[in-house]
């Protein structure tokens, strides 16, 4: 009989703060995301924002960032064991999004394929996915190959009906570009998760002094005025996924270096999310889907980390995910790049104060011009 997997997911905003520079307080950061004990068989961590704008323009600029910071996840992982040993299966980026899947050294891992699609301005990496596909099974025990897909993203961002549909239209490019990259996989047919900052919104709730420790109050918004609930209700989005029961306060926005103070410049909304496939009743069971307290680690964004903590089932499904691959013409990977150049040496300039030079040169050219 083929066992459930247990599965751990992660997903973090760190609104381009992430203190890389420092690998004492990085530590601490994957410490507080990360469980007390290791005892799963796959963890996934997604991050949004992990960089900032300029750097996230350079992809040589952000993948040995996500590599190092991969590496210190494993190592805090297998910190946390006893017994099991754990490898990385592969870390991926897209601008500012990163993902990395590490599993229990013993699978034999197989398959790995990466999907990376941009979806900001100007289909600039603004906004976009980064995703891990791999089968994972025992050695000689080809029955027990399950294929794991893990898709982090960062949708649209800002209240309103028309960033609302915005973030739908991400997301459809998203699985069609999924659907695409991962072609010679069992994707369709597989596990699939999809987690980050969905950005979606709270809509006509006012009342800045409410009590989210009220499951009534609470309930009364995740089911009347939670965006991404009322569009998955229409079927509008994610069709054949679930989410898990959220219990938890709205993950965004929160003032920096406060624990629990929120910023009401913004309505308090459940932008930080984690969906997944949907199973037959009974064949999985949730641990916990919780939101990881703002420690002092962790309070350097206006973002709440999100858990999932799942046991899957080791069975086929009945069906697989019907979707349509999305293929990008050249032009518009070639406006995609331009723009990313665009937006990464603006930033530069500006986070080295070159412009200062360059406005002194431009005045000079006109006075040069003018006299």
């Amino acid at each position: 009989m083929k066992e459930e997997k247990k599965t751990y997911i992660t997903s973090f905003n760190c609104a381009k703060k992430f203190p890389f520079e420092d690998q004492d307080a990085s530590s601490k950061i994957l410490a507080r995301l990360l469980p007390e004990s290791s005892t799963h068989d796959v963890y996934a961590l997604g991050f949004q924002e992990l960089v900032s704008t300029w750097e996230a323009s350079f992809p040589t600029v952000v993948k040995p960032l996500v590599e190092h910071l991969s590496t210190l996840a494993l190592n805090s992982i297998n910190s946390r064991s006893r017994t099991r040993k754990y490898e990385v299966v592969a870390a991926t980026s897209t601008g500012a999004v990163a993902l990395m899947v590490i599993a229990d050294a013993t699978f034999k891992v197989q398959g790995v394929v990466s999907s990376n699609y941009k979806c900001g301005l100007f289909n600039s990496s603004l906004k976009g996915s980064a995703t891990v596909c791999c089968t994972l099974g025992k050695p000689q025990q080809a029955t027990s190959n399950e294929t794991f897909t893990f898709i982090c993203s960062h949708l649209n961002a800002n209240e309103g009906p028309e960033n609302a549909l915005l973030r739908v239209s991400n997301y459809r490019e998203i699985m069609g570009s999924c659907a695409l990259d991962l072609r010679s996989t069992l994707f369709k047919a597989g596990h699939v998760f999809f987690l980050g900052d969905l950005n979606f919104r709270v809509n006509g709730w006012h009342d800045m002094e409410t009590d989210y420790s009220d499951s009534t109050i609470l309930a009364q918004m995740l089911t009347n005025h939670e965006e991404l609930n009322q569009l998955r209700k229409d079927g509008k989005v994610f069709e054949g996924f679930t989410e898990s029961p959220i219990t938890f306060p709205p993950t965004y926005k929160y003032l920096t270096l406060k624990q629990s103070a929120l910023n009401h410049k913004r309505t308090p909304s459940w932008c930080d999310r984690v969906l997944y496939r949907k199973y037959q009743p009974g064949t999985y069971s949730c641990t916990k889907y919780e939101s990881i307290d703002r420690f002092p680690e962790l309070q350097f964004t206006d973002h709440q980390a999100v858990a999932l903590d799942i046991n899957v089932p080791a069975i086929a499904f009945d069906e697989p995910l019907v979707i349509e691959a999305t293929v990008i013409s050249s032009n518009q990977k070639s406006v995609g790049n331009i723009a990313d150049l665009c937006i990464g040496y603006i930033g530069w300039f500006i986070y080295l104060r070159v412009y200062y030079g360059l406005l002194f040169g431009l005045a000079l050219f006109i006075l040069y011009k003018v006299f």
